[in-house]
């Protein structure tokens, strides 16, 4: 357990990655520093810590947490995007797309968004790939579904 506690801390060295799959299954964690506390807590309380459990299962959440309200700040920045592709204008579109995208990477909703704009520009391989990462992100969005059939029935 120390060597898991050791090597948890070193990844909280680290700059904090978001990942687009829960890196623990059932955990909540979708970035590196939620999943290295999960296992650091998870590890005092196999040792029967309670006092340092409590604390890293804190840590855990406090990210999580950060984590949300990323994820607000990602769809604020989309429906900026949104504005620009109302207009007409899918280059400052697809860079607010992006821009959310690197905050938030587990959005189906903003993949869809930059694969309507590929789709769009007749990009056939990069809508294919975005509607498969709406699919990959969130298999119960029938958009997703919607946008790989568009794609391919072209």
């Amino acid at each position: 357990y120390e060597k898991c506690i050791a090597d948890a801390q070193e990844v909280l060295k680290l700059p904090d990655q978001p990942h687009p799959e829960e890196l623990i299954s059932g955990s909540g964690c979708y970035t590196t520093h939620s999943a290295a506390n999960f296992h650091i807590a998870r590890a005092y309380r196999e040792m029967g810590d309670k006092d340092n459990f409590t604390k890293y299962q804190k840590a855990a959440s406090q990210v999580a947490r950060e984590n949300a309200m990323d994820v607000s700040k990602a769809q604020d920045i989309r429906m900026e995007g949104n504005k620009f592709f109302e207009m007409g204008d899918t280059e400052k579109a697809m860079e607010k797309y992006k821009e959310a995208l690197k905050i938030d990477p587990t959005s189906e909703i903003i993949c869809g968004n930059i694969c309507t704009i590929h789709y769009k520009n007749n990009d056939m391989d990069e809508a294919e790939f975005y509607a498969n990462e709406c699919i990959r992100l969130n298999p119960d969005w029938p958009k997703g579904y919607f946008k790989k059939g568009k794609n391919l029935y072209i």
